[in-house]
């Protein structure tokens, strides 16, 4: 555990999320046709976000230097993480929710740990299924599912 680079990760992810969820309060709150409006749910990921870097923050705090053990910050890996999340912001719209989100957890997922190639796949085929059907299906929220490109 790096703590200088668990306390920086943590500020940044605190401020993205607070950026999620006060700028969602400018997005409408109903949309034609749906009971969940388009502003719950990037303020529903921007708090979870914001208690997640809290989170993050509190352990870098409070852990102790035991082993003194100097390691670099890992900043190739915090660096891809950051450019991934960019890049699915562009292409969330053109290739719509599942596709985007699955490409973009394999990809996180792999970052985080390469060895569970099958496993990373699996978690997130899943989770964007499970989300994209619990926010519609549910909620009856409004997400673009597929890309009306290739006539899904």
């Amino acid at each position: 555990m790096n703590k200088t680079f668990d306390t920086i990760a943590g500020c940044v992810f605190l401020v993205v999320g607070a950026f999620f969820a006060v700028g969602s309060l400018g997005i409408s709150r109903s949309s034609y046709g749906s009971t969940v409006g388009p502003n719950v749910f990037p303020f529903g990921l921007g708090t979870i976000l914001m208690v997640l870097a809290l989170i993050v923050l509190y352990q870098a705090r409070r852990y102790t230097d035991r082993a003194k053990e100097k390691r670099a910050p890992d900043f190739r890996r915090f660096g891809l993480l950051l450019l991934a999340t960019i890049v699915y912001m562009f292409i969330f719209e053109s290739l719509g929710y599942v596709i985007s989100t699955f490409v973009y957890l394999v990809f996180v997922f792999q970052v985080m740990e390469r060895k569970k190639l099958f496993g990373s796949v699996a978690i997130a085929a899943f989770f964007s299924f499970f989300v994209y059907y619990v926010y519609v299906g549910v909620f009856q929220g409004t997400l673009p599912p597929f890309p009306d490109w290739p006539g899904f």
